[in-house]
């Protein structure tokens, strides 16, 4: 019995060091998701009275994770000529989820209803906690007809319960707000 004992305080010593972590952040329950999407397509650098239409969309993102409690995890995606998640994994709602948004640059190129949502879909099932409420911040431009975005909505149907949130970010402008063309000097 004291021979038993002793290696139970031995394996309580050694787990205690090794710092044990149940759960991660989706531990509790209450833990809320919440995935951004913004578009960085070539109609967000459509300038306005105060910067573009992409920096605005980083702006009212940043606000929002502000306004979360700092338990909530939040994830960025920005979807323009490439689809691609800013962090590499769910971070809590705090100053390094807003520090991370810097990292959005512009693209050029529409905004791919497909691959936004299959890495929706991928975000959604690995998020800490669910629902996930997915807030979508763009211009809402026509986007060319894309076959593969139902396929695309199934899966992220499929992922797991989500809510959407689509927040129109400027004034629709006709022509995607494209004001000129520079071409090559050898085009």
């Amino acid at each position: 019995l004291l021979l038993l004992l002793r290696v139970l305080a031995i394996l309580c010593v050694a787990l205690a060091v090794a710092g044990p972590h149940w759960g991660g952040l989706g531990t509790g329950g209450g833990t809320r998701s919440v995935l951004f999407v913004i578009d960085n397509s070539a109609s967000m650098g459509t300038g306005q009275a105060v910067g573009t239409r992409l920096d605005e969309a980083v702006r009212v993102c940043a606000e929002m994770i502000a306004a979360l409690p700092g338990e909530t995890a939040v994830q960025v995606l920005v979807g323009g000529s490439q689809t691609r998640a800013i962090f590499g994994d769910w971070l809590p709602a705090a100053a390094g989820a807003i520090g991370g948004l810097s990292l959005i640059q512009p693209t050029e190129g529409a905004f791919d209803q497909a691959r936004v949502w299959t890495e929706a879909a991928r975000l959604v099932a690995r998020a800490p906690g669910s629902p996930v409420q997915i807030v979508v911040l763009s211009d809402l431009q026509d986007v060319p007809p894309d076959e593969d975005w139902q396929a695309a909505a199934q899966r992220l149907q499929e992922a797991g319960e989500s809510h959407l949130l689509v927040r129109r970010i400027g004034e629709p402008t006709a022509g995607g707000g494209v004001l000129a063309v520079a071409l090559p000097a050898r085009a």
